[in-house]
């Protein structure tokens, strides 16, 4: 999408994960595109750049990043970007999965998945036994996930204490598989996108 938006303007892209999955599918299709991409197998706290970005982008990384060390990533793309550069995010805000919502969370997301998967008319990957038993152990981890921030203000103070100016914040809920959007509801969780800038010395 990024390389999309800015295909007219040349723009080259530096690309970070802690997995090199997502960065061989960047590879492959920034060939196919003709993009030019560098790829570093590396966790956010490892970013070191200094008025080297236009934008920084950001796509559903708060909730894996530590509160403690949260001020000090963001700090690193302030350093990271230019002047007048901006940082992009997608994050989540809501309440964690606690107590019998973590019991119904358990029970249910693997059959939400699947029944995904059928409603979508893709093969699974494996028999349903086996993926359904992976499936209860990513509903763990997707149970730690949610709740990184309970607001979107949060969010913003966080933005605000590591030394940027938030410039917009929108919320951009998109079409969730009905059974699982009632399931975050009852978290009050909603997607936002914000848009934001260093802070003037």
């Amino acid at each position: 999408l990024a390389a999309n938006a800015a295909r007219a303007h040349g723009a080259d892209f530096v690309i970070f994960d802690i997995c090199d999955t997502p960065l061989e599918l960047c590879r492959r299709v920034a060939r196919r595109w003709g993009v030019q991409v560098e790829t570093q197998l590396a966790n956010a706290n490892d970013i070191e750049f200094r008025n080297e970005f236009d934008i920084v982008i950001a796509h559903s990384l708060l909730q894996f990043i530590p509160p403690p060390q949260r001020v000090k990533v963001f700090s690193r793309f302030a350093a990271a970007l230019k002047p007048d550069g901006v940082v992009i995010q997608v994050f989540n805000a809501g309440a964690r999965i606690e107590g019998a919502l973590a019991t119904e969370h358990a029970r249910e997301y693997p059959e939400l998945v699947l029944a995904r998967f059928e409603q979508c008319g893709i093969d699974l990957p494996e028999p349903r036994e086996k993926l359904h038993a992976r499936l209860q152990k990513q509903s763990l981890k997707r149970r730690q996930l949610e709740g990184a921030v309970a607001t979107p203000e949060e969010f913003d103070a966080l933005m605000e204490a590591s030394g940027f100016a938030i410039l917009e914040r929108r919320n951009i809920d998109l079409d969730i598989v009905e059974n699982y959007g009632k399931f975050l509801s009852k978290l009050s969780r909603r997607r936002y996108l914000s848009i934001a800038r260093v802070k003037s010395p």
